[in-house]
């Protein structure tokens, strides 16, 4: 390997790691500027479905997963869901880059985000990331017209404030991530964890659109998540019954008109077909080339002995229904 081809091998991690690392599905692209007042634009007339599907919610459950960018193992992290208190559902994400993605740039990263257990509508976002010698921060607070946030850098120790279950308004943010919040005025953001169980909810049959409203740091997007059909996939975890599902992207821009997005071309993903549906793997095309994860190992963290229907049954009756 030439001096240069090392050069861009090593540039092209780094990348990948800011975008691996960033969110829980990867991160998409450039944060354009918060989205201002206006009328009523005629794609909120396509989001559906509006409610969340029948399929039951996920048990708690940690599950671990590992990232790459072709074929080259950059991160590690774990996804816990879990039930904090009665109504409340939970996602908590860490990572950090392994092997040599972190000898050239060392990263670790924390998010938690809090969602209504049955509307799925998410509460609040919060996220750490650590770098040598500083900590980037964000912080969300949902409302059903307009998302509160702050992305802020500090030097000093984070404080253990900052990831409490609590509404945080203008004043408390801005203490804590030392930034100016600003509104996001879009109605109907998901974040990307109750996005993803807002999908997971619905009957994915074969053919299935469904079209929702996510933002990630200060960045909407209008997503177009398309059910491709179901096949067998094998990840480090096993092999799996799975759902093949196809994500797009379009910006939502300061106007709140649609808008190519220029850095992510498309993913797919793949749930497990059975009682679960966990994400077992993703793929993504971005102006790197192809990067994704896949699922390692997981965990139940629950003891429920409530009988549950075989995971073939289940998954035939899921798609049978309306």
């Amino acid at each position: 390997m030439t001096r240069d081809s090392r050069l861009i091998l090593r540039v092209r991690i780094i990348g990948l790691a800011a975008l691996l690392l960033r969110c829980p599905l990867l991160r998409a692209a450039d944060e354009p500027a918060p989205v201002a007042d206006a009328a009523r634009p005629p794609w909120l007339a396509r989001i559906a479905p509006t409610r969340p599907g029948k399929f039951p919610p996920i048990r708690p459950v940690k599950i671990q997963y590992r990232f790459g960018w072709e074929g080259i193992s950059a991160a590690h992290g774990t996804l816990e869901f879990s039930r904090p208190k009665p109504g409340i559902s939970q996602a908590d994400l860490e990572a950090h880059t392994t092997g040599l993605s972190r000898r050239l740039w060392r990263m670790d990263t924390r998010t938690l985000e809090w969602c209504d257990a049955i509307t799925l509508r998410p509460i609040h976002v919060r996220q750490a990331e650590w770098y040598r010698g500083s900590s980037s921060l964000i912080a969300q607070e949902f409302s059903p017209r307009e998302v509160l946030r702050a992305k802020g850098l500090i030097k000093d120790r984070l404080d253990p404030a900052f990831f409490a279950d609590m509404p945080l308004d203008e004043d408390r943010m801005r203490e804590l991530t030392h930034a100016v919040p600003k509104r996001v005025k879009v109605p109907g953001l998901f974040d990307l964890q109750s996005g993803l169980l807002f999908v997971r909810s619905q009957p994915l049959n074969k053919g299935d659109v469904i079209h929702v409203a996510v933002i990630q740091g200060k960045s909407p997007y209008f997503a177009r998540i398309r059910v491709l059909g179901r096949e067998s996939v094998t990840v480090a975890a096993g092999t799996f019954p799975a759902i093949k599902l196809e994500l797009t992207l379009l910006d939502i821009t300061d106007s709140l008109t649609l808008a190519p997005q220029k850095r992510f071309q498309r993913a797919v993903g793949w749930f497990s077909d059975d009682t679960n549906r966990f994400i077992l793997k993703l793929q993504t095309a971005i102006f790197i080339g192809s990067v994704g994860l896949e699922m390692e190992k997981f965990e139940f963290k629950d003891r429920s002995s409530t009988r549950r229907l075989d995971d073939r049954q289940f998954a035939q009756k899921a798609r049978s229904s309306p």
